[in-house]
């Protein structure tokens, strides 16, 4: 089900600081790099500081070591924001499966403020921090869905976005009914494709390296881009790969 952005599942009302803007050192080189402004990083620092309050009540990244805004920032915000410059013009609607702690979606939404956002995930524990994390930022376009994406509704997103979830093809398996036929997935992950594709290697429309996107070395992992024509074809992979599995 969907729930909206409310204030009613908030734990602790934890209030973002008031004081002069100084942004995170180093931010303004990538943050220009794909196009944010100064009250975007201003949000997107103060999201930072969220998570690293929430994470000492509810794991949502590793604690080990103990995050800080900064690390934050370089492992998980601006890896996220760097799908911007592979975005389609004209995005009305994206939804994030297997969100997590609210990555790539929560960031995102805060540099999209005209596009609406729907982060899924099946864990409630961490979507109630997300929804409490977008609440706090003041967000109006964001939703979360506790849930499976399977059991969503089909055709309504103009994009689809992960962040390692699983490999791709049971990936696109579970998304490819949220796609219409001119949707586009963005998925982040890092190795080899080939490895992910036991039948055929579906080249993607584009694959970029995250620090290439940044300009900055925070991140392993690159961005895939599919049209729903691929998705539909690396989808058909799934059972290949879930037969592979089995038998290591």
């Amino acid at each position: 089900f969907a729930i909206h952005v409310c204030a009613l599942l908030l734990f602790v009302n934890f209030t973002p600081p008031t004081s002069a803007y100084v942004p995170p050192s180093g931010a303004s080189s990538w943050s220009k790099r794909v196009g944010i402004d100064a009250e975007k990083m201003r949000k997107l620092t103060n999201l930072s500081e969220l998570i690293v309050d929430w994470n000492t009540k509810v794991n949502i990244i590793s604690r080990n070591p103990p995050p800080t805004p900064s690390h934050v920032m370089e492992r998980h915000i601006a890896p996220s924001v760097a799908l911007l410059p592979m975005m389609p013009r004209n995005v009305k609607s994206v939804v994030d499966v297997g969100t997590g702690g609210g990555f790539p979606g929560l960031p995102l939404a805060l540099c999209m403020t005209e596009t609406d956002f729907v982060l899924c995930d099946s864990v409630g524990k961490k979507l109630k921090v997300v929804n409490d994390m977008a609440t706090q930022l003041e967000t109006n376009n964001v939703q979360v869905h506790h849930g499976r994406a399977e059991e969503m509704k089909s055709g309504h997103f103009d994009v689809v976005v992960g962040r390692s979830v699983a490999d791709l093809p049971r990936f696109c398996s579970w998304v490819e009914h949220l796609m219409h036929e001119d949707s586009t997935l963005l998925y982040i992950k890092g190795g080899r494709i080939e490895d992910d594709m036991p039948l055929e290697v579906i080249e993607p429309l584009e694959d970029e390296e995250i620090n290439d996107l940044l300009g900055a070395d925070f991140s392993d992992k690159r961005v895939l881009k599919y049209n729903r024509g691929a998705v539909r074809l690396l989808a058909k992979q799934a059972p290949a790969i879930i037969q592979k599995k089995n038998k290591k």
